[in-house]
């Protein structure tokens, strides 16, 4: 079962190793990722968020080159090795990828869940902003692991606790 938490760490059967149940993004990268969304809204935005462990602390944007980027993502491959170049200069990781929906809830879809199997090298843990209402955007992240189980992650933050609804 991927919702109970074994001493704040998700059982290694939730995920491909054994991670907390939060992701650290501070408020500033908070607000970039939604400027992010909402500037290339009503494409998908997506990007990546580095740091350290389960802690984030810079966000590097990627170009979406899908097809059809309103309802999906894909990244620019050249941007993505410049990314891993940048991260293993600078002694980081991949902590999240993130993508926006610009029309529908922030919950993997089908298509999020399968390309989270396929990119779980990178990362495990996927960061949703949801434009479904504009003027009050949501930011979820998630855990997805290679039996494609989803377990919703805690945003903490530098200050008060993010939370997605009221």
């Amino acid at each position: 079962m991927c919702w109970r938490p074994v001493e704040n760490r998700l059982p290694t059967s939730c995920t491909s190793r054994n991670e907390p149940l939060s992701i650290k993004i501070p408020r500033r990268l908070l607000a970039d990722l939604i400027y992010h969304a909402l500037q290339d809204d009503p494409n998908e935005s997506c990007g990546l968020l580095l740091g350290k462990g389960h802690e984030a602390d810079e966000i590097h944007r990627m170009s979406n080159v899908n097809s059809k980027p309103i309802s999906r993502y894909t990244m620019q491959p050249g941007e993505l090795v410049e990314a891993q170049d940048k991260a293993k200069k600078s002694n980081r990781e991949f902590v999240a990828i993130y993508h926006s929906h610009t029309f529908t809830q922030g919950y993997p879809s089908k298509t999020d869940i399968s390309n989270a199997i396929a990119v779980s090298n990178i990362s495990t843990r996927q960061v949703i902003v949801s434009l479904v209402e504009k003027t009050r955007p949501v930011v979820r992240a998630f855990a997805i692991n290679g039996k494609s189980e989803v377990t919703e992650l805690v945003i903490e933050t530098d200050g008060d606790t993010y939370r997605a609804s009221d």
